[in-house]
């Protein structure tokens, strides 16, 4: 080790040898050192290697990127080798050939880097012309074309090593894919063994309350899910349409009769097949489940294990049934599901090509495009920064010893500021000083070399500068308040002076300030003793770090006060002041006056004080101008800061805006757009409270599915952005209307006060708005209001640079939206798929961007200002990814190690195959992706989009919103058999029209009169009501009649009167079984609040109709719908739900809670049933009842009529005997007559 760094301290030795070996020591010590921040840089660029691997440990998703380069190391060893061996064959053609007359080939390590840029796409088409007119051309194509045909090559390698690797993964177990979820599995379950004794307090405080959750475990309600979903206008509509085997159900539901599918062959080769949705069979699960016609079917799952390619194989479906295959029929397809029940079918529909997000998001684009073009005014803008620039920067000026013309860009020293400050500011800002209205020529007015002789330089405490008698108010006025030196207007209280100049800047650019057209804010440093005993005698004082407790010193070692410093010649007092200073971050603030003359003379005391060289190391310039052509000010910093590394930094800031956004400047058109401009700010402003309000709803909406899903509440946010990656932009997009917004009524909200008496619509004036403006006049109180502008132009420049920002982000979210259009859905599918993989290659990539930057940094830090900080570095080595290399002086300066040359190849090698990885990562996703593409012809696209426009008022998708019943009072009355007594006829039948009838009849709400109209029985005539209960009676007796005839005999007991023999009888067997198990039966309906679909309301109708057709004797169902109407009308069955309503709970969000909730709903389901029994039990007694008495009155009836028939009888028998006996006298003379006649015969 050698010890010349631990030994040696200032001064140097005073003999010659003695210093010329101490000087040897550290020019060895620099070589040294040299090398091991060489040694350290690498060994930097590796810990974070290590670092990557060590991610790679712990999660491996994270070693895609080196795992394929592993996979294919054999292929790219071959690769490299073959490509190194070309490339030095081209580095030494080139270097024999072109060595002679350029420098990037004048040796084999120059030739080497050259052509490794020009791999990299760096073009030096025109030198290699220039040094070979025809060799040149031809080398610079053969080289380009033959890289180029081999790097496709290396990109083939990479893309196939990245599938074998995916599809390694694919097949890892996932405890080795996530050992992260294992380890935080095993953390979690030693967590909750050691919390037992808490997690069982915690229950029991619980219970203790909110009571014990006695409910079972909840089932996915995927209706409600999909309802949610589909009200998202960027989303496909998904359902998932449940198969099972119930055995107490006596209809078994056929997923092959219950949808018909027809096929698509795949749009891509090697793509999946497609099955769309022909038609949906009435009533079955997939109607309830809102499938509609021209869904996909995507996924068939069993047991939890979903097959989404195995059915839509192209060969497997060309297959005969008989090679396990579908015989290119997709019944079949459902057949084979039928099998493996219970099954679930997952369908998609399409999504909405126009919608009201959609349309709102683009007139909001339109809208942001138009007020910020129209506010920004960006072109006029331009133009006052340059010409104030052109003041600012372009000055040259001679410096002598050697002589040269430097500028701003050239100085380097606080020594050359004074230079610049007569170059720029005495020459240029302050070159035109004219009468305020007037056109004449400032050299022929004189003013410019004049002072005003209304305004004295104030020199604070001092009074006036020159040593006149001043008048006490000035020293305690607010226009010297803040300053240490500076014009103000020369005057008593209460009496004004004229402002009849001002400083012209590029002719129309105006000075705006009243007493000091530039406020200077100088900074001086304090200084300690150097803590270092070894350095001291050398470097006795250092510059005292901020917030230090010692004791200021300046650069002399004397103590000085920090908040003050005397002028070396004026023996004047410069006070530190915070309010008045540069950005209120203090220091000594000094005004230049409104002329040439007054500048000179500020800066000539500054000089005499040795201001520019007394431990000053920041001076900040500020000045504001106004262009009356644009409406527009101009707000300028020039700072010159001095680092304690001696480095000067120089930055010029212009910032260029008007007090009124609003306004046009002088156009023509400048009152009608200042209006539209007002009016688009307002419909912005809507807009964003309307997308923020969307968000928060579309968030809502999250967490209603997240808990639907049977998840924890609080996962919503992230299950929020794992549906749609893009709702990222979305919200980044609000956040920056957001800070939009701010920023704009900060800009015009500066010193506001609220004020009834402000111009229409703002209720405020502000200083921005209304307050400001440029005075004739001037007195004690006018002051400099720089800080103001200096504050208008940091918040414009805020608001200026958020909406930038934000309109990236809105254009790119209307992408969201492209879903609806196949081709474009297919680019974004791609990108969303491969979001994961895209992230973790840009982590890597990131890392080891940084690693190398340290690298460089490290090394090269010291040498190179591009590679001083890290930011630099991290530039200037991107800018090699986009061929700009500034590397000569690197090279030059390291011709000899070879080390930049290593690590420079490197690099480009390294992130040219990282930069592969985005490709494969893209590919592979798109090779995924495309199997499921659909048809995005332009004929299709044109015409589903000309249906979602011109077609809007048809049925084109399941849409709840607008089309769903409320199961309501008047919905069960329009149901109600009363609403068919028309049809009632005497046999105790009702004959229903057809259904179509009488669904219009129940979903118009028709009256009852209407009803009985179209039956051809109208209450309102007279008689109808004799004729109708004439019906009903007769249709009564007709009822007890058929019941008379179907009684059975009376079984004889056997039992001895104790019915012991009633086992034999089955009938009563079943009865009593029937009995039991109605105290068991599920509610088949329950209580149904929240409004359902059309369809399954006009269902409920159907099977309502369908009952009343096929039962043959509906009479008392009439009995108890007239009971049940009569309690709904007098209010009984509202007070009976409101007796049976559970006690007030607080909303249920886990699932015991929905437990709870749901046993409570149960019981009082069944406390509400038992009461419609009861109703059911009543009106039973109350219909035999009426057959009892209808069957009494139509005995007495028969009597009476058997009595009739009887006398009627016995009359019919004396006619007999009466006719019998005349039969005998005719019989009688008739033979008589035969006797006297026969014989004449």
């Amino acid at each position: 080790l050698d010890p010349s760094y631990i030994t040696f301290e200032f001064p140097m030795k005073e003999n010659q040898e003695e210093r010329l070996e101490q000087f040897e020591d550290l020019v060895n010590l620099s070589t040294r050192m040299d090398n091991f921040m060489a040694v350290v840089s690498l060994n930097t660029c590796l810990i974070f290697i290590r670092a990557i691997s060590v991610m790679t440990g712990l999660a491996p998703e994270f070693g895609i990127v080196f795992n394929t380069i592993f996979q294919m190391r054999l292929n790219l060893v071959a690769f490299f080798t073959m490509l190194w061996i070309m490339f030095f064959g081209f580095t030494f053609a080139f270097h024999y050939l072109f060595g002679t007359r350029l420098k990037g080939f004048s040796t084999i390590m120059n030739s080497f880097v050259t052509c490794l840029k020009m791999l990299f796409r760096w073009s030096n088409f025109d030198t290699l012309k220039d040094a070979d007119q025809e060799l040149g051309f031809t080398f610079y194509i053969i080289f380009n074309l033959f890289f180029l045909i081999v790097q496709q090559i290396l990109l083939s390698i990479v893309i196939y090593g990245y599938r074998v690797e995916k599809e390694r993964m694919a097949q890892l177990l996932e405890a080795d894919r996530f050992p992260l979820k294992r380890v935080a599995r095993q953390f979690k379950a030693a967590l909750r063994e050691y919390s037992q004794v808490f997690n069982r307090c915690y229950v029991s405080f619980y219970q203790f309350l909110f009571g014990s959750s006695d409910g079972g475990t909840n089932r996915v309600n995927y209706e409600a899910v999909s309802k949610l979903r589909d009200r998202r206008a960027t989303r496909p509509r998904w359902r998932n349409v449940q198969y099972e085997r119930k055995q107490e159900d006596s209809v078994q539901y056929d997923p092959a009769t219950d949808v018909t599918l027809s096929a698509a062959r795949p749009f891509y080769p090697d793509g999946m097949m497609q099955y769309y949705v022909e038609s949906v069979k009435p009533e079955g699960p997939a109607e309830e489940a809102h499938v509609m016609p021209q869904f996909r079917l995507l996924s068939i799952s069993h047991q939890g294990r979903p097959d989404t390619k195995k059915f839509r194989d192209e060969k497997r479906f060309a297959a005969p049934l008989s090679e396990e295959g579908y015989g290119e029929d997709p019944k079949n397809i459902l057949e084979e599901a039928k099998k493996n029940l219970p099954v679930t079918l997952f369908f998609e529909g399409s999504v909405k090509p126009i919608s009201l997000e959609c349309l709102m998001l683009i007139v909001f684009i339109v809208c942001f495009i138009v007020f910020s073009q129209l506010i920004q005014r960006t072109s006029d803008s331009y133009n006052l920064s340059a010409a104030t620039f052109q003041a600012i920067q372009s000055p040259r000026w001679y410096e002598y010893q050697p002589t040269r013309v430097l500028s701003l860009a050239d100085t380097h020293s606080m020594a050359g500021v004074p230079n610049w400050v007569e170059a720029a500011l005495l020459n240029e800002v302050y070159s035109c000083v004219s009468e305020i209205g007037s056109q004449t020529d400032c050299n022929t007015q004189g003013l410019t070399f004049e002072e005003r002789q209304d305004w004295i330089l104030f020199c604070g405490a001092n009074g006036a500068c020159d040593g006149t008698t001043t008048s006490p108010a000035i020293l305690t006025s607010a226009a010297g308040s803040g300053y240490s030196m500076a014009y103000v207007p020369k005057t008593g209280p209460g009496m004004t002076v004229p402002i009849t100049q001002a400083v012209r800047i590029n002719e129309y650019n105006l000075g705006v300030m009243p007493n000091n057209l530039v406020r200077l804010t100088i900074n001086v440093a304090c200084f300690e003793q150097m803590p270092n005993v070894k350095w001291r005698p050398g470097y006795p004082r250092k510059i005292q770090d901020p917030g230090a407790e010692e004791q200021c010193l300046d650069s002399e070692g004397q103590p000085r006060d920090p908040n003050n410093i005397r002028g070396a010649s004026t023996q004047m007092d410069y006070r530190y002041v915070t309010e008045g200073s540069y950005q209120g971050q203090g220091g000594i603030s000094i005004g230049l006056g409104n002329t040439r003359a007054e500048a000179q003379k500020v800066l000539d005391l500054m000089v005499r004080d040795r201001l520019f060289q007394e431990n000053a190391f920041r001076f900040v310039f500020e000045l504001a101008t106004y262009n009356g052509n644009m409406d527009l000010f101009t707000y300028t910093t020039v700072e010159f800061n001095l680092r304690p590394t001696g480095k000067l930094v120089t930055n010029v800031y212009t910032s260029v805006f008007p007090l009124n956004i609003f306004s046009r400047g002088m156009q023509s058109t400048g009152g009608s757009a200042s209006t539209v401009s007002m009016t688009l700010c307002i419909i912005y402003v809507c807009l964003a409270v309307w997308f923020t309000g969307a968000l928060l709803w579309d968030l809502y909406i999250q967490f209603c599915i997240t808990t639907e899903l049977q998840h924890p509440g609080y996962m919503f946010v992230i299950d929020f952005f794992k549906e749609d990656w893009w709702n990222f932009v979305d919200v980044i997009s609000v956040i920056l209307n957001i800070m939009t917004i701010a920023g704009m009524l900060s800009f015009f909200l500066l010193d506001a006060e609220f004020s009834t008496i402000s111009s229409f619509p703002w209720p405020f004036k502000s200083w921005t708005f209304d307050t400001y403006e440029i005075s004739l006049e001037a007195n004690l109180n006018t002051v400099d209001e720089m800080t103001k502008f200096e504050r208008a132009a940091t918040y414009y420049n805020y608001f200026s640079g958020v909406m930038a920002v934000n309109g990236l982000f809105i254009l790119t979210r209307l992408i969201k939206y492209f879903g609806a259009v196949p081709a474009l859905r297919l680019v974004m599918s791609s990108l969303s798929n491969a979001f994961v993989e895209l992230l973790i290659i840009t982590v890597i990539t990131v890392l080891m961007f940084w690693s190398v930057s340290f690298m460089f940094y490290t090394k090269y830090g010291v040498q190179y200002a591009r590679y001083g900080n890290l930011p630099d570095t991290w530039i200037e080595l991107f800018l090699f990814l986009l061929a700009r290399f500034d590397i000569d002086d690197v090279m030059r300066n390291d011709a000899n190690s070879g080390y930049f040359t290593f690590i420079f190849t490197l690099y480009l090698v390294m992130f040219f195959l990282l930069m592969n990885m985005y490709l494969a990562a893209l590919v592979e996703s798109w090779k995924d992706t495309r199997k499921d593409a659909q048809d995005f012809s332009i004929v299709k696209t044109y015409n589903k989009l000309y249906e979602a426009v011109f077609d809007s008022g048809k049925k084109q998708h399941d849409d709840w919103r607008g089309q769903q019943r409320k199961l309501d009072k008047d919905f069960w009355q329009r149901c109600a058999v009363l609403n068919h007594l028309g049809y009632l006829d005497e046999t105790g039948a009702i004959r229903v029209p057809p259904p179509k009838d009488v669904l219009r009849l129940t979903n118009d709400a028709a009256r009852p009169a209407e009803v009985q109209e179209a039956t051809g029985i109208n209450f309102s005539e007279e008689g109808a009501d004799k004729k109708f209960l004439a019906i009903f009676k007769k249709a009564h007796m007709e009822i007890a009649s058929q019941k008379c005839r179907t009684v059975a005999a009376s079984r004889v007991d056997r039992g001895a009167g104790v019915d012991l023999d009633s086992e034999d009888d089955p009938e009563t067997d079943r009865n009593n079984m029937k009995r039991d198990d109605d105290d068991n039966t599920a509610i088949e309906i329950g209580i149904i609040e929240d409004p359902v679909d059309k369809n399954v309301a006009e269902s409920i109708t159907r099977k309502l109709l369908q009952q009343l057709a096929e039962d043959d004797h509906p009479a008392e169902e009439i009995w108890l719908d007239s009971l049940v109407t009569v309690l709904e009308e007098v209010g009984t069955l509202a007070k009976v739900q409101s007796l049976f309503l559970p006690m007030p709970m607080i909303y249920p969000k886990k699932a015991n809670e929905w437990g709870n909730f749901s046993q409570k709903k149960v019981k009082m389901e069944k406390r509400l049933d038992l009461f419609l029994r009861w109703l059911q039990e009543e009106t039973k007694m109350k219909h035999w009842s009426y057959l009892k008495d209808s069957a009494t009155a139509k005995e007495r009836v028969l009597k009476q009529q058997s009595l009739v028939l009887t006398d009627y009888l016995e009359h019919l028998d004396e006619q007999i005997e009466w006719l019998q006996v005349e039969i005998r006298k005719l019989e009688r003379r008739n033979e008589e007559m035969r006797l006297h006649v026969s014989p004449l015969l």
